[in-house]
C-alpha cells in the first residue's frame, strides 16, 4: 500500500535522510567545545603566564575501548598546583610521553590564563591542538551529513518529478537485494520490478518484512522519455 501524497521536505528527511541530518547536527554539536578550547588557547598564548607547579599525584585509569569496547585502554592522569597569586589544584589527563617524565612531588610547568587561572595547560600547544582535532571531526561530520542530504533532496527531487508528470504503470516484484544500510538492527532492502513496458526499477531501502512479496504488483511513476529511473509509489507517495 503506498503512503499519501508527501511534500519534498517529508520525503527529504525520511530514512536515511534524517540520518544525514543527524550527523550535521553531531558536527555542530563537537564545533561548540572546538570553539571554548579555540578561545582558550587563545587567551593563554596571548594573555598566559608561566609558572613552576607541583605534582601532586600521578595515575593510570583503564577503561574499555575499539570495536565493541573489547579492547582494553590506559589513560595517564596528573594532579598539580601551581600559584597564580593563591594555590590552586588541579587535575588532566596528559599523553604517556609526557607522564613518563614527571615524579610525584616533583616539579612541573604550568601556563595559565593570568585573569582566568582556571584555564590552565601543562602540555604547552594541547588546548590548541585538541580544538584543532575537535575542529576536524566536526568538519567530517558536517561534510558528510551535508553532502549525502543534498544527495538525498536531488533524489527526492526527482521522485516528486516523476510522481507529478511520469507515466503511472503497474509492475511485478522480481525480487529483493540488501541495500547495505543497517537500521536499528535492521537489514535494509531494496526491491526489483518488471514493468508492463517492459522497463527493470528498483526501490529505496526498507526492512524486509515491509516490502510486498516477489510477484506482487505495484504502482510505478516513469520517466515518458525513458532518461529518469522510476520510483515506487510507496516511494514517492501518491499523486
Amino acid at each position: 500500500m503506498a503512503a499519501g501524497k508527501r511534500g519534498v521536505m517529508s520525503l527529504t528527511f525520511a530514512t536515511p535522510g534524517w540520518i544525514y541530518a543527524i550527523l550535521i547536527v553531531v558536527g555542530i554539536g563537537i564545533a561548540i567545545p572546538a570553539e571554548v578550547m579555540f578561545e582558550e588557547a587563545w587567551r593563554l598564548q596571548m594573555g598566559g603566564a608561566t609558572v613552576i607547579g607541583q605534582v601532586s599525584r600521578l595515575w593510570l585509569d583503564t577503561h574499555s575501548c575499539g570495536h565493541d569496547n573489547m579492547q582494553t585502554c590506559t589513560s595517564y592522569n596528573v594532579a598539580y598546583g601551581f600559584d597564580s597569586g593563591v594555590w590552586r589544584q588541579t587535575q588532566v589527563e596528559v599523553s604517556r610521553e609526557f607522564y613518563s617524565a614527571l615524579r610525584e612531588s616533583g616539579p612541573i610547568a604550568v601556563r595559565y590564563v593570568v585573569s582566568d587561572p582556571t584555564i590552565n595547560e601543562v602540555e604547552f600547544g594541547w588546548t590548541l591542538f585538541g580544538a584543532v582535532v575537535f575542529l576536524a571531526f566536526a568538519a567530517a561530520f558536517a561534510l558528510v551529513g551535508g553532502l549525502f542530504l543534498r544527495r538525498r533532496w536531488q533524489e527526492v527531487g526527482r521522485m516528486v518529478h516523476l510522481r507529478e508528470t511520469g507515466v503511472q504503470r503497474q509492475a511485478e516484484v522480481t525480487g529483493s537485494d540488501r541495500t547495505g544500510w543497517v537500521i536499528n538492527g535492521q537489514t535494509q532492502y531494496a526491491i526489483t520490478w518488471l514493468d508492463e513496458a517492459g522497463i527493470l526499477g528498483k526501490s529505496l531501502g526498507r526492512r524486509l518484512q515491509t516490502l510486498p512479496a516477489t510477484g506482487s504488483q505495484i504502482t510505478i511513476y516513469a520517466d515518458p522519455d525513458g532518461k529518469l529511473p522510476s520510483v515506487w509509489a510507496r516511494d514517492s507517495g501518491l499523486r
